[in-house]
């Protein structure tokens, strides 16, 4: 097998909506080498959402969103330009 070659890896992903009774949750699978846009994305689609807010990750104490909203509020970092993958996330690891 040729270096550099990356395969990609499926991870069980389970979200819950906070101060919600009863809990509201979903589990899926996604490959790591998505983006946290394109995890947006499925979000959007698993919870039957329409994409009418705006959203952020906030993984180990950085934000991550939309491109715009970097660019307005000068902090966070372009969704589209992390990957999961690139967060080395661990089994258990938690993020908003």
């Amino acid at each position: 097998m040729g270096k550099g070659i990356n395969i990609a890896k499926a991870l069980t992903i389970r979200i819950s909506l906070t101060r919600i009774k009863p809990e509201i949750w979903r589990r899926f699978t996604i490959l790591d080498d998505i983006t946290l846009y394109e995890l947006h994305e499925i979000i959007q689609r698993v919870m039957g959402w329409t994409n009418t807010h705006l959203y952020s990750f906030i993984i180990k104490g950085t934000e991550y969103t939309d491109e715009e909203t970097v660019d307005e509020l000068g902090k966070g970092k372009d969704a589209k330009l992390v990957s999961v993958r690139s967060l080395k996330l661990k089994e258990d690891d938690k993020f908003q």
